[in-house]
């Protein structure tokens, strides 16, 4: 993953003309490429890492640092094209540093309308200190999305008309499984976790980046009794802190939730309550969607019962809440609309001989002391209100482009890219961009998109680069004879059917 990351960071900044040597002005003042690495276009928040390089320059003169890496560089207030950047401390402990105690400095910005697969040009500069205004307040607002924490520390999120309570609710329960299955405690042997404080700060920028934080502790049992069937009296204080932002122009509210836990056997589960009761939803899975439902599995004469849980890739739509959690891929949704998403479980076995809900082990019998997630776990999710005019589709292209993010690397003089030029544009908006990548022959590139709607569509992809010939293709890649269009100007049409894939070989002219 280190080495994809700063492979993209290089192609980006050759891209933007930073030059192969990466040196960014001796200056605090540069030029920004932010590109949109997604098939539509894009306004977003954006991430900038204030890192000057080289850190140190030579010469006969002496020995210098640069301005951005020095502590009167980045202690400052900065603007972007003249508007207020937020300036966040980076506690990543691989960034540059001049002494102990100084960490780097990363500036938020919301970046409005990047063309497709293409970047824009914006400048930075010093300006006055925006620093958030940081109150006791309960609610934030962008556009039409509103999010207010209630006293116990869920959320209330409102957006295109309709409204959500009890967000990010905490259930706490008692483990006895391993790293295979969860195992609960029996009920009456399972007190669970008491809320012991609840903490509300709210943080505006003049951005207009807003943020609520929300700090829970609870009490948790400090995990199991010896003879594993209750949870112990003792207990250990548990933190749950989610930090709620929403942005002008961006239609959903993104949660970074940390978890502090000393506690042991025990599974912590976000919840989100659709506040009906339902029997169908639908979850992303592998290039589709799939619709679920809330009924039992039906597991007579299965060797292991079913779970009431089940995998998802990347998020999960109920009643119109789209839970979006690409990195917690364990899910369960209720009959009463209630969205479950696993946090983290504790466990300290491999495989046990004793859990109620397997029959036989399902592994050898290893302790595994870091599987009771001592260091705790930090998570991303988003929040998104959808109408029910919203395809299954469009849902799927939506969450894959915010999955993505925007990136952001230095400018340079000679970009390889002209600024709001789009290199690929995919349409109708619920057509997923699956790859875009050279031919196994070395001839041209292959397109190929997914359909994971119920309904076929007609595709259009429209190429920055002269095209001089296109074919349809099977995966792997030899043609299939389908039928394929070619415009004037680079734009392709072709039928993708439901739940389906195409590929297309493309020769550049």
């Amino acid at each position: 993953t280190e080495l994809a990351d700063q492979t993209t960071t290089r192609v980006l900044e050759r891209l933007a003309g930073l030059g192969e040597t990466r040196a960014t002005p001796w200056s605090t003042e540069l030029d920004l490429a932010v590109f949109n690495p997604s098939p539509v276009p894009r306004t977003d928040v954006v991430r900038v890492p204030l890192d000057g390089h080289p850190v140190y320059r030579l010469s006969d003169m002496g020995g210098d640092i640069h301005p951005l890496t020095l502590l009167d560089g980045t202690a400052m207030g900065y603007e972007v094209d003249g508007a207020p950047a937020r300036v966040v401390p980076a506690m990543d402990p691989a960034r540059m540093r001049m002494w102990e105690g100084m960490p780097g400095v990363d500036l938020e910005l919301v970046v409005a309308d990047v063309p497709a697969f293409g970047w824009r040009r914006l400048h930075l500069a010093p300006g006055d200190p925006h620093p958030d205004e940081v109150d006791g307040g309960r609610a934030i607002a962008a556009g039409d999305v509103t999010v207010t924490a209630a006293d116990d520390g869920t959320l209330t999120v409102v957006a295109v008309g309709r409204t959500f309570t009890g967000l990010g609710a905490v259930e706490d329960l008692g483990d006895r499984g391993d790293t295979y299955d969860f195992d609960p405690v029996p009920g009456d042997h399972d007190a669970g976790a008491s809320p012991a404080s609840v903490v509300v700060t709210r943080h505006r920028h003049p951005s207009g980046l807003q943020r609520l934080v929300v700090v829970r502790t609870l009490d948790v049992p400090a995990g199991l009794t010896e003879d594993r069937v209750g949870r112990r009296d003792e207990t250990v204080s548990v933190t749950v802190t989610v930090e709620a932002r929403v942005a002008p122009g961006v239609d959903r509210v993104d949660l970074e939730v940390h978890v502090v836990n000393p506690a042991e056997d025990h599974r912590l589960r976000l919840c989100f309550p659709t506040g009906e009761a339902l029997t169908t939803y639908r979850a992303a899975t592998t290039f589709d969607v799939a619709d679920r439902t809330t009924a039992p599995v039906d597991d007579e004469g299965w060797e292991h019962p079913a779970p009431a849980t089940f995998a998802h890739q990347g998020w999960i739509e109920a009643h119109g809440l789209v839970v979006g959690a690409p990195g917690l891929p364990e899910a369960e949704v209720t009959t009463d609309g209630v969205v479950k998403v696993t946090l983290l479980r504790s466990v300290g076995w491999l495989a046990r001989l004793d859990p109620t809900t397997r029959p036989i082990p399902a592994g050898p019998g290893l302790a595994t002391p870091e599987a009771q997630c001592p260091d705790g776990v930090t998570a991303r999710l988003s929040l998104r209100v959808v109408g029910g005019d919203d395809d299954t589709a469009h849902l799927a292209a939506t969450q894959a482009a915010d999955e993505l993010g925007l990136r952001a690397v230095p400018a340079g003089d000679g970009p390889l890219l002209e600024p709001g030029h789009s290199l690929v544009a995919v349409e109708p908006s619920g057509v997923v961009l699956s790859a875009l990548k050279p031919a196994e022959d070395g001839d041209g590139l292959v397109v190929r998109l997914a359909n994971p709607g119920p309904d076929g569509v007609t595709a259009v992809v429209t190429l920055g680069v002269p095209v001089a010939g296109a074919e349809s293709v099977r995966l792997d890649e030899t043609p299939d004879g389908g039928a394929v269009t070619l415009e004037p100007g680079g734009r392709l049409h072709f039928d993708v059917g439901p739940h389906g894939l195409r590929s297309v070989r493309v020769r550049p002219g």
